[in-house]
């Protein structure tokens, strides 16, 4: 069916309320670059993600400074990361983030092999940690992240911070951007 005018003028003010977020998103963005430690906090579908990404995109290619930066990207969820992957691991390689994945995708990129079943909490939230902790104290500079960038940030657990801060390669000016 063809749209009734109060359709077209709902829709039109729908897409002039997303181009408003959007530049809106984007000046938080801008305001906040020189910062290494923020979290950003929102509802579902605020529109965290997509700044996200955003954020990921200018590091890696190195708008923010003028240097590349090595970006790790990290959430809890599969499909958040399986959502990440699709939008981040596309162009140049050294113009997107080098690490795009689960927290457990991280362990196991630094060879840690994940014993726990998914009802093992004490692994999850104080054995992998721990492990994670103590890999990040032997990754050379080369596997370290100048920041870390999480998804969700809501449903990590306390301890699982502590590995990416001695995986940052400065961890005094190293960033940690969470969106939660």
């Amino acid at each position: 069916h063809l749209p009734t005018r109060d359709e077209s003028a709902i829709a039109e003010d729908r897409a002039r309320l997303a181009d408003r977020l959007t530049m809106e998103q984007t000046s938080l963005l801008k305001v906040t670059r020189l910062l290494n430690r923020m979290e950003i906090r929102g509802a579902a579908g605020s529109g965290k993600t997509v700044l996200a990404i955003s954020q990921a995109l200018e590091l890696a290619a190195g708008r923010v400074t003028g240097k590349r930066q090595r970006v790790a990207v990290v959430c809890y969820s599969y499909g958040l990361a399986h959502h990440l992957k699709r939008h981040l691991e596309v162009g140049s390689r050294g113009k997107r983030p080098s690490f795009v994945g689960t927290f457990e995708d991280l362990a196991r990129s630094w060879g840690i092999e994940i014993a726990g079943s998914r009802d093992d909490s004490e692994f999850w939230e104080d054995t992998l940690p721990r492990l994670m902790a103590e890999r990040a104290t032997t990754l050379t500079d080369g596997q370290k992240f100048d920041a870390f960038i999480v998804d969700e940030a809501q449903d990590f657990a306390e301890d699982w911070w502590t590995p990416l801060l001695a995986a940052l390669r400065d961890e005094e000016k190293g960033g940690i951007f969470a969106y939660s």
